[in-house]
């Protein structure tokens, strides 16, 4: 892929593998300059307070941010 084109996927896309995989979004508040993949330690899932509050901190600053889970700890955990 050269620097004219970009590898992307819409929407409808992002929303099934939100679904298929258990990710969560958090949008940037206004037009985002970037994408944040944020996971977590092996001590806290994807949607604990800790990485809720980072993903809404970092989305004030225009930043979109997806937060997945490893799949040790989407099955039960260590």
């Amino acid at each position: 892929m050269d620097k004219q084109h970009k590898a992307s996927i819409d929407g409808d896309q992002w929303a099934q593998c939100l679904r298929d995989h258990g990710w969560l979004w958090d949008a940037a508040v206004g037009e985002a300059s970037a994408t944040l993949i944020l996971a977590h330690g092996a001590g806290a899932p994807l949607d604990s307070e800790w990485m809720t509050a980072m993903a809404g901190r970092v989305g004030g600053l225009g930043v979109d941010v997806l937060r997945f889970a490893f799949r040790f700890m989407a099955q039960g955990g260590v």
